[in-house]
């Protein structure tokens, strides 16, 4: 079927020239050879799921060290953990459709079209699907396996709220951090993988839901009960203060932006590698903040902001260039208006609650909430020393509605 050596033989030939190989036209001996190939493809993959099926059934990561199979996926075969979840779904499921491995084994079908017939299939419906999906192109066995049920059949109308609709975000490394936490929370919440629509449900719900939770509700929601519901950690360098965000195991670097936006109100841990751990310090003292959360009404303090979800605390004056924990130095910030201030987008001064200055323009203007570039050298230094005292800041992850 396939071996090593006569495929670099092959790969060789295929920089030596057409018309050295063969004796058809150009055109035709390419396509013949990409056909071939394709059905190679079909039998690699036919056999790759065979295998994938047994090594989940004999948990073979357990015996490689591997926490689980998809780890073993990936590191092994080199696929992304998407594909890589694909592809052990399609080899449970061809466990039961043998039809279906058997056309994609003898080229009948390519891998995407198995990939997604296996969504709907059962053995009682196999064969009916096998039969509409003749002759179609990958486009066409998607229209044709959208909005239809496991164990539904081709000839079965649609339900439209069924049919997914994609969408494509485009996340800056940050948010793409905060997102990965929030999937990690949820599955570990349910108990079990969520697919993209159940994570984005899950979301949305907690924003749009029947039981939006106001400012006295005592749930959590926000920064009213003094604690964080939910947290993420970033580590900061010492030496260089550079910080990353560990998102469900992998580290992301964030702008000092977004460090600076977490020490507003973090939870120092101290370091990782000391021998016993630290106790953890809150910033602002749970009391304090419950104080400015009921002053300022469990909401946005930026004109015109009607947010009163996932609040955070802001120092009017910074931290680092003297600010206190005082309630009239702090304001309660949607997390929105609390990322565009400290990216310079937005600049606040002044004294809490009725005297603030917000500032929608700061370009031009020095703001002591910001270090900006102009700030005075010995100021800097002194903000710099106590930021890089810090080795791990947790802070809370909420958005704003």
């Amino acid at each position: 079927m396939f071996d090593g050596a006569s495929e670099v033989g092959e790969y060789e030939q295929s920089h030596v020239g057409l018309a050295a190989t063969s004796a058809l036209p150009p055109w035709r001996e390419i396509d013949r050879q990409l056909r071939r190939l394709a059905k190679r493809r079909g039998e690699l993959d036919a056999l790759e799921l065979v295998w994938l099926a047994r090594a989940e059934q004999a948990e073979l990561h357990h015996h490689l060290g591997h926490a689980t199979m998809l780890e073993y996926v990936e590191r092994v075969l080199g696929y992304g953990p998407k594909v890589g979840k694909e592809r052990l779904r399609v080899a449970r499921a061809l466990l039961d459709l043998p039809a279906m491995a058997t056309a994609l084994g003898d080229g009948t079908l390519v891998y995407s079209a198995v990939r997604e017939l296996s969504r709907v299939a059962t053995p009682a419906t196999e064969n009916e699907w096998l039969d509409a999906a003749r002759g179609k192109c990958l486009r066409e066995i998607e229209e044709l396996v959208a909005g239809r049920r496991p164990g539904k059949r081709p000839t079965d109308p649609p339900d439209p709220n069924l049919a997914p609709r994609p969408i494509t975000l485009e996340l800056t490394p940050p948010t793409l951090a905060l997102f990965r936490d929030a999937c990690r929370r949820l599955e570990d919440e349910r108990g079990h993988r969520l697919t993209d629509d159940e994570v984005i449900a899950a979301m949305c719900a907690t924003i749009v839901g029947p039981t939006p939770r106001g400012p006295d509700d005592g749930r959590g929601d926000g920064c009213g009960d003094g604690r964080a519901p939910y947290q993420i950690a970033l580590t900061v360098c010492e030496r260089c203060d550079r910080a990353s965000h560990d998102a469900s195991g992998r580290a992301i670097d964030v702008p000092p932006s977004t460090l600076a936006q977490a020490r507003c109100n973090a939870q120092h841990l101290g370091r990782l590698d000391a021998a016993e751990p630290a106790r953890a310090v809150q910033d602002v003292p749970p009391a304090v903040q419950r104080l400015v959360h009921r002053r300022d009404r469990g909401r946005c303090t930026v004109p015109g902001c009607r947010s009163t979800r996932w609040l955070q605390l802001h120092h009017v004056l910074a931290q680092a260039l003297g600010g206190t924990h005082d309630p009239s130095n702090l304001c309660c910030l949607c997390f929105a208006h609390h990322q565009s201030l400290h990216q310079g987008k937005l600049s606040i001064t002044g004294t809490a609650p009725n005297a603030l200055v917000f500032d929608r323009d700061p370009d031009d203007r020095e703001s002591p909430g910001l270090l900006g570039d102009d700030a005075d050298e010995d100021v800097l230094a002194l903000a710099q020393q106590a930021l890089a005292q810090q080795a791990l800041v947790q802070l809370d992850g909420r958005g704003s509605s």
